[in-house]
């Protein structure tokens, strides 16, 4: 067996050579969990306030709703992103469906049904 010697000025520097190009890497991977992250919380919170927009319509106007949907969710935006809600009612009377869609820059689109009376309404 040979005995080889290790040169320790041939290692320095590496460790720092290293991170450096590392770091794009995990600044890249970070951008990507915070946006979706952000992402996720824009829809969870349009899910909620469309559905209390549609829980709504049951005591309020539809426009009315429409425009506390609006207030509620634009606490969430940023860049002045406008969200589209489309309400419509289907039925008449006491028993009515109400349909409800939410699109978000062409990014997010949700959809729910309810039917009316609520539990409890009868």
């Amino acid at each position: 067996m040979t005995n080889h010697r290790i040169n320790p000025k041939a290692n320095k520097g590496q460790g720092l050579i290293e991170a450096i190009l590392i770091f794009p890497v995990l600044l890249a991977f970070i951008t990507i969990l915070f946006f979706a992250a952000y992402r996720s919380l824009v829809y969870f919170y349009a899910d909620a306030a469309l559905h209390e927009a549609m829980i709504c319509t049951d005591s309020k106007s539809l426009s009315l709703c429409e425009k506390e949907f609006k207030s509620h969710i634009q606490k969430v935006l940023l860049n002045k992103e406008t969200p589209e809600l489309r309400l419509s009612q289907r039925g008449s009377g006491k028993r009515y469906t109400l349909h409800g869609e939410v699109k978000i820059q062409n990014q997010i689109l949700i959809r729910k049904e309810m039917k009316f009376p609520l539990k409890g309404n009868l």
